[in-house]
């Protein structure tokens, strides 16, 4: 079964493009942890979160195939230090199972570099209809503002992000 952690944010998909559903799990304490789909229990796996980091705070992630090689990266938005203002985005590509995800920059690039970071959530989904799939941001900062930033993918072999609030107004 899988567990459950404080803050927890799960991200779901057939990692490795071989009908296996994968479970991968951010929390407040910065770990990211994986799970593998087996029959009717859900099986930790570190095969499949070889080299990916933990942080010392709060982690949030996304699974998106960024390169069009049919498996799927991850996002990760991470807290660098428990403090305001410092998150961060960070690619990393999918290799294969078992084999090292490896941090690639060009997988964040348009992104902010640091935004606020309280309860700050991220997922994907192709939401202007184009076949790539786009990121939604949302959370609140120290002050209690609350955002939901959408970000159009305009790349080709390798995501462009765009900010784009325009398509989530209504």
């Amino acid at each position: 079964d899988l567990p459950i952690f404080d803050e927890m944010r799960i991200a779901l998909g057939d990692v490795y493009d071989g009908n296996n559903l994968f479970a991968f799990i951010g929390n407040k304490q910065g770990d990211i942890h994986a799970y593998e789909k087996v029959g009717s229990s859900w099986v930790a796996d570190s095969n499949a979160i070889v080299n990916l980091p933990n942080y010392a705070y709060d982690t949030s992630l996304t699974l998106i195939d960024m390169n069009d090689d049919n498996l799927l990266d991850l996002i990760l938005r991470k807290d660098p230090s428990g403090s305001f203002n410092d998150d961060e985005f960070e690619g990393w590509q999918n290799n294969g199972y078992g084999n090292a995800w490896t941090l690639n920059s060009n997988f964040v690039t348009g992104l902010p570099s640091q935004f606020y970071d309280i309860a700050a959530e991220i997922t994907s989904a192709d939401l202007d209809g184009d076949g790539k799939k786009d990121l939604l941001i949302g959370g609140a900062d120290e002050f209690g503002n609350k955002y939901l930033d959408f970000y159009l993918n305009n790349g080709s072999s390798s995501p462009q992000w765009v900010k784009d609030n325009s398509k989530i107004s209504g």
